[in-house]
């Protein structure tokens, strides 16, 4: 009785598994990479970092409103300006630091590119020669599960250095 109970019980469980609804999330797979315009700069100097989203999946579109990129201003910069067709950010006030988070307002197509958002940041004066500026943007979205989170964020780093020696 007991084992019949038991394969009864493992049945009815089995069953209910695979004969349960099912839910189905939106699901994308965006992509983020992150590229700095120079490899070294000097103190004072500014330098841009170029942000593209893609959307890596085979049938969803990403719909407007929903893509977010954030990053914040890396220690020993500030902030100057953003452009991007499409992009609206919230950042600091000019020469300041603090996050820059900015939201794309166009759909993303499978397999399309987001329109480049082009941060503009500012190495501080007096910041020493040889420090290591690092960088770190993520993409996010509201609405869709990304089925590839890893390539969610891109990092990059420069080097400062003396006046007249970077690139």
């Amino acid at each position: 009785g007991a084992l019949l109970l038991s394969g009864i019980v493992a049945l009815s469980l089995l069953c209910a598994t695979f004969l349960a609804p099912a839910v189905h999330a939106q699901t994308a797979d965006l992509q983020l990479t992150q590229t700095a315009s120079a490899t070294a700069v000097a103190t004072g100097a500014t330098y841009t970092y170029t942000e593209v989203v893609k959307n890596n999946t085979s049938s969803a579109s990403v719909t407007t409103g929903t893509i977010t990129v954030y990053l914040q201003t890396p220690a020993n910069t500030n902030y100057q300006a953003y452009v991007g067709t499409s992009w609206t950010c919230t950042a600091p006030a000019v020469n300041a630091a603090g996050p820059i988070i900015c939201t794309y307002y166009a759909a993303l197509t499978s397999g399309a590119t987001a329109s480049t958002l082009t941060i503009t940041l500012q190495v501080n004066t007096g910041t020493a020669s040889g420090t290591t500026i690092q960088s770190s943007a993520t993409v996010t979205n509201s609405t869709f599960v990304d089925t590839t989170p890893a390539n969610n964020t891109s990092l990059s780093s420069i080097v400062v250095e003396p006046l007249g020696s970077a690139d």
